[in-house]
């Protein structure tokens, strides 16, 4: 058996926890940026909401 690979964590994040997305079930890692923004991240440390079939339904309205 294959172990997966190690997280990527971007430099200047911090990381929260481990998790599976809510709409893929895929596993994600939530992270801090250093803006201290809540992003979830895949493996090689590419943000899941660019990754993920679902992400529209996740996606905020912008208010005018």
């Amino acid at each position: 058996m294959t172990e997966p690979p190690p997280w990527v964590i971007p430099d200047g994040w911090v990381l929260e926890g481990l998790a599976t997305c809510r709409s893929c079930d895929a596993p994600i890692a939530w992270c801090t940026t250093p803006r201290g923004k809540r992003a979830p991240i895949d493996r090689d440390g590419v943000s899941h909401f660019a990754t993920c079939p679902q992400a529209e339904a996740w996606r905020r309205r912008k208010r005018r």
